[in-house]
């Protein structure tokens, strides 16, 4: 019987000192910002906007009309009827402003 309950309070000491502890300033699996990302053929080029349409066999066509302003980035020469990539935010009244846009 003595025995028995050394045997249960040993094991007891040994699941107390290995038990999981969260490592300070972890607090789980990171998870990368969504992006908002379109890609499409320019249509129209403005000095302030960009208009975008994305063309899918079997679906209709989406049209998408951003903004540009001095904080846009463009990677390539930008112009219309070119495939491009545009990474974007929501801007003010629902529209979109572009962040990146990659000329393909």
């Amino acid at each position: 019987m003595t025995y028995i309950c050394v045997l249960l309070i040993a094991i007891s000491v040994a699941l107390a000192q290995t038990s999981v502890t969260p490592t300070p300033g972890v607090q789980g699996k990171k998870t990368a910002p969504s992006a908002e990302i379109f890609s499409g053929t320019v249509t129209k080029l403005t000095d302030d906007a960009v208009t975008v349409v994305r063309k899918v066999a079997g679906h209709e066509a989406v049209t998408r009309e951003f903004t540009r302003d001095g904080s846009t980035k463009v990677e390539g020469k930008l112009r219309e009827k070119v495939r491009v990539t545009v990474r974007y935010k929501a801007g003010g009244a629902g529209g979109f402003v572009a962040v990146y846009i990659i000329v393909r």
